[in-house]
């Protein structure tokens, strides 16, 4: 990626200045090579959800990258719906920021990018759809293997392995970015200690107290699914993948949500207030009863 288009996890491992950043990227993928050559595998799996947002010059540097490497080369892209999409991404947005992209700037893009790689790779494109009821075993892991790598399968280290990014519920989505907007208004695209620690206690209590699975509003995911009808389009076209019931693709939003063009996850997520208000006084309950002790 350009210089102003690499993820912040790695801004931060450069002096920001452009040469910097290119400097830690050739070094990233030296080490990558370094692993394979030593490795002496046959097979090499490269895993990242950045690849989806190359732009057309990386996807073709890609390609030369991958072919120096090997003899033939698979792209296999796990997709979901747009508004499912969404909430991942806000899930990962307010962990760091309480600043969102509002439901009306988001879109998922995907004809643009998967076309990318179409024009860089041919028929070496395949996709498949990201939700637990269309996978292998349920486990994205699992359906990977099988699928392409079968020879592999039963193997517990690549089937099972740890889920590591914890979902948040909707009520302590909400909860952390009141946190991130009072507690670090200006350390937008940061981790922080303090909201490390509430979202690690907040995803403790979801197993002993009801939340709710965080999902769009009903009228957001309408306006959403109507404003991405050409993408589903394109994936059920060019790939035979129905992200959604056909009929959806004809469902025309009316209007503009109230919460389309709001940054506070209260009115985007289909959550009910009281709720959140209950989780946050549980979480102060803990709090209080951790600094008594």
């Amino acid at each position: 990626n350009p210089p102003g288009k690499v993820q912040r996890e790695f801004l931060a491992l450069g002096d920001g200045t452009e040469d910097s950043i290119r400097a830690v990227g050739w070094e990233y993928w030296r080490e990558v090579t370094r692993q394979i050559q030593k490795s002496r595998a046959d097979v090499v799996i490269l895993s990242g959800e950045y690849f989806f947002d190359l732009r057309d010059e990386g996807v073709i540097e890609l390609g030369g990258l991958l072919h120096d490497l090997a003899d033939e080369v698979q792209i296999v892209c796990y997709v979901r719906d747009p508004a499912s999409y969404y909430v991942a991404q806000l899930q990962q947005q307010v962990k760091a920021s309480y600043a969102i992209r509002t439901p009306g700037q988001f879109t998922m893009r995907a004809e643009v990018c998967l076309s990318r790689y179409l024009d860089a790779f041919s028929d070496c494109v395949t996709v498949r759809s990201a939700h637990r009821s269309s996978l292998v075993a349920g486990d994205i892991v699992s359906d990977f293997v099988r699928t392409y790598i079968p020879r592999a399968s039963g193997n517990g280290a690549l089937e099972h392995a740890p889920e590591l990014n914890t979902s948040m519920s909707a009520e302590a989505m909400c909860i952390v970015q009141s946190l991130r907007r009072h507690g670090w208004p200006d350390r937008n695209g940061q981790f922080m200690k303090g909201s490390n620690h509430v979202i690690r206690l907040l995803n403790d209590m979801s197993a002993r107290s009801p939340q709710t699975d965080p999902s769009l509003r009903p009228d957001i995911h309408a306006r959403f699914l109507d404003k991405h009808r050409e993408d589903l389009r394109f994936l059920r076209r060019q790939f035979d993948l129905a992200l959604t019931p056909s009929d959806e693709d004809s469902v025309e939003a009316i209007g503009t949500p109230p919460g389309w063009t709001s940054g506070d996850l209260r009115e985007i997520l289909d959550v009910e207030r009281h709720d959140v208000d209950r989780v946050l006084f549980e979480l102060m309950e803990q709090l209080a009863t951790s600094a008594a002790s």
